[in-house]
């Protein structure tokens, strides 16, 4: 006789373990996120999150870390997002530039900003905590696609450089510049590797 095939579990099953909506708050204690800095539940580089009483942490599966912590996770990027997109875009753009203040200016920096947190988060719930190269690669994507669709320059870098070194195309540069921005902005944050 044949032994019994084997299937691996689902990653997101289809019964009575789907996440739903739970009591405000119940799913975060202790969170930093209301106080302007981190996310909920992430406490020197670890998860720990509390989801109706079913307490989630580092030692959880990964699909059990990604159901629970990633909604919250991106969820909880927007109120920073905004506060942090209005600032760049006052003081960048408006008092710096001279640039009429616009809701299209914010809306970019803060959706920049929202998108560079929200692309963290699945990688912290995949690894189970907080990491600098999850900020190097949150920040490398959004770099090449930002300088591919034109949205962003590329900082540090003049133009003469792609004259030079022609096998090195813009977005590839942005890529590389914006990642390691983010890594240098994740270490003065207190992330390890």
């Amino acid at each position: 006789s044949r032994p019994p095939r084997f299937h691996p579990p689902p990653l997101f099953p289809l019964h009575s373990s789907l996440p739903t909506a739970a009591p405000l708050g119940s799913h975060i204690f202790r969170s930093r996120a209301y106080r302007g800095v981190g996310v909920p539940g992430i406490q020197q580089n670890r998860l720990d999150i509390n989801n109706n009483n079913k307490k989630i942490n580092m030692s959880s599966s990964p699909q059990d870390r990604l159901m629970w912590y990633t909604p919250q996770c991106v969820t909880s990027q927007f109120v920073p997002a905004c506060v942090m997109g209005g600032i760049l875009y006052g003081v960048q753009d408006v008092m710096l530039g001279g640039a009429r203040p616009s809701v299209e200016g914010f809306g970019r920096y803060a959706g920049i900003l929202f998108c560079y947190g929200a692309l963290q988060c699945p990688m912290e719930a995949v690894h189970g905590r907080r990491s600098l190269l999850h900020n190097a690669a949150a920040g490398g994507v959004l770099g090449y696609i930002g300088v591919a669709r034109g949205y962003v320059g590329i900082p540090f870098i003049d133009y003469n450089f792609f004259y030079r070194y022609p096998n090195i195309r813009p977005p590839v540069a942005g890529a590389g510049v914006y990642a390691a921005m983010a890594f240098g902005f994740g270490a003065m944050g207190g992330k390890t590797m």
